[in-house]
């Protein structure tokens, strides 16, 4: 049950017209309380509970009475005793989390924590730190496996979601506690060779920490991780293993905040540290390559600009397994707008060009319907990109444009990512730059999810 203002997160909010729960009396505030009489821990619980055949779903309602009803998503199943389709609707219901349980939150004090570098007065919510498991299967979330015991976590591995979404960081369990301030940190290979033992994908993220846990440590951390092979864990090699799929490399992010936060001092990575960080991953990647036919191991975008480096070729991100950790979101951009131009230079002829001019800053033209310059505001390290994509797209389209590279004020210029750009430095950014008819697009990254604040 809930405690506190915070609604029961087994409460239903919406029951879907007609449906099996709507004909049965269910309604938004009842609570979900048992299947079958037993409790519900959360979604995944429900979800298998409601195979059975059929299950028995008990509410408590507003006024303290209940209501069962019975339900399942089982289909025909052997021995199950009932013909295909029947009961085998879905309730049709919404509850107040779609977790249905409380989100565990993080038990770690890692010394690069990202929230911890937060200044006052945000929203609640960007203060919230979870490390849910569960999370990494319905959302991607990365976790750390500090706060889950033995018994949740074969619970959750009975359920066979993957891939298993990891915040590795380090290997050396004496290492890993002195960054994340937690000693159960230190137990970090036994559950990973659990998770791995039970055949599930898992993707890795080392966040990177200069003079703490790249260098040799890194060497260390990547050498051990791709140790964990079938024949290691006592597995039948021929039986498919996935093991390690990926493994990431990502820069600390460091914001202004720090100091007044009475943080330890940490540098943010330079053009001759993120080279070697580079030189350590290429290494590494190179060798799975050759013995695994995948490069395993991968290395945020934000690393090739900091050591001015060209990124890879978009075929070396393979099929993109560490998006959410800015591994390959240049290439895959970069891939989208020359597969869009190309598809539009097919039909280039009932488009209006003027073949042979530029465009862009420097030699902008002027759009044939008159509209003014469309101004592209984006953080410092995408604009280059962007300026160069917007070159090429000059035999085609015929408009006058701008890209801003927009310093980051509110986090401090360390941070130059576009999705961490708040929306004041955009407005500064833009100051005095914007005429009548001018247009201005903001990557959808600098939005809140789903929103479009």
């Amino acid at each position: 049950m809930a405690t506190g203002n915070e609604p029961d997160p087994r409460m239903v909010t919406d029951v879907v017209p007609g449906g099996a729960a709507h004909r049965a009396g269910v309604r938004p505030g009842d609570v979900l309380e048992s299947v079958d009489g037993q409790p519900v821990q959360d979604v995944f619980d429900y979800r298998i509970m409601l195979l059975r055949e059929p299950a028995i779903l008990s509410f408590l309602r507003p006024d303290g009475s209940r209501l069962e009803m019975a339900a399942g998503c089982g289909g025909d199943e052997a021995g199950s005793g009932r013909e295909a389709g029947e009961d085998d609707e879905d309730p049709g219901l919404s509850f107040a989390d779609p977790l249905m349980d409380h989100v565990r939150r993080c038990r770690n004090k890692c010394v690069f924590c990202f929230v911890d570098q937060l200044p006052q007065g945000l929203r609640k919510t960007l203060y919230f730190k979870d490390d849910d498991l569960r999370l990494s299967f319905l959302h991607g979330n990365y976790v750390t496996l500090t706060n889950v015991d033995d018994r949740e976590l074969d619970r959750i591995l009975r359920y066979r979601l993957s891939p298993v979404n990891l915040s590795i960081h380090t290997t050396d369990p004496v290492l890993r506690v002195r960054m994340m301030g937690n000693p159960a940190a230190a137990d970090l290979l036994p559950a990973l060779r659990t998770i791995l033992a039970a055949r599930l994908p898992v993707n890795a993220q080392l966040v990177l920490v200069p003079g703490w846990n790249d260098g040799e440590a890194l060497d260390q951390t990547l050498e051990t991780l791709l140790a964990l092979t079938a024949d290691r864990l006592g597995l039948d090699p021929p039986e498919p293993y996935p093991g390690i799929q990926s493994i990431a490399a990502v820069p600390v992010g460091l914001t202004r905040h720090r100091s007044s936060r009475n943080l330890p001092d940490l540098r943010p990575y330079d053009r001759d540290s993120a080279r070697d960080v580079l030189d350590r991953v290429d290494r590494f990647a190179a060798r799975c390559l050759a013995e695994r036919g995948s490069r395993v191991v991968f290395a945020a975008d934000e690393f090739y600009l900091r050591a001015e480096r060209p990124l890879p070729d978009d075929d070396a991100y393979e099929d993109f397994p560490q998006l959410e950790n800015g591994v390959g979101l240049v290439a895959r951009m970069r891939q989208a707008f020359r597969t869009g131009l190309a598809a539009r230079k097919r039909r280039r002829g009932r488009i209006r060009t003027r073949p042979g001019s530029p465009g862009g800053t420097g030699a902008l033209r002027q759009a044939p319907d008159g509209r003014g310059i469309l101004h592209l505001a984006t953080g410092v390290d995408a604009a280059p990109l962007l300026s160069d994509l917007l070159r090429e797209a000059g035999s085609v389209y015929d408009l006058r444009w701008s890209v801003h590279g927009i310093p980051n004020r509110f986090f401090g210029e360390t941070v130059t990512v576009a999705g961490l750009l708040a929306g004041q430095d955009v407005r500064d950014g833009l100051h005095g730059g914007l005429s009548n008819g001018d247009r201005v697009l903001v990557p959808s990254v600098m939005l809140r999810s789903g929103e479009d604040v």
